[in-house]
């Protein structure tokens, strides 16, 4: 590119290039953290397999007024099974296992 003054037309100015930077989505198999944050501001966890959490977050994410309205999870550390009220639920995070 060049640029036209009253002295008359410049050089070239430098060129330059980008390269987009691949995106590397980790890989969806073993444990995950799952923090769920309930209306009353108290958070619970759970370790659970990453299936039970890709469960949890379809009947998290389905069209309003289809399905159940709670879920079961299933923890890996005690066994335990509690269940989750949809409308009980503000937020939740997914937390990767550290390999």
């Amino acid at each position: 590119m060049t640029a036209i003054t009253a002295d008359g037309e410049s050089t070239n100015s430098n060129e330059a290039s980008a390269t987009p930077q691949e995106v590397v989505i980790p890989p969806t198999t073993g444990n995950v953290l799952l923090r769920v944050t309930m209306i009353d501001s108290s958070e619970r966890e759970y370790r659970i397999s990453q299936n039970e959490n890709d469960g949890f977050v379809n009947w998290y994410t389905r069209t309003i007024g289809t399905g159940v309205s709670c879920y079961a999870i299933n923890d890996i550390v005690d066994s335990s099974k509690e269940y989750l009220a949809f409308e009980k639920i503000i937020s939740f995070k997914v937390i990767p296992a550290v390999k």
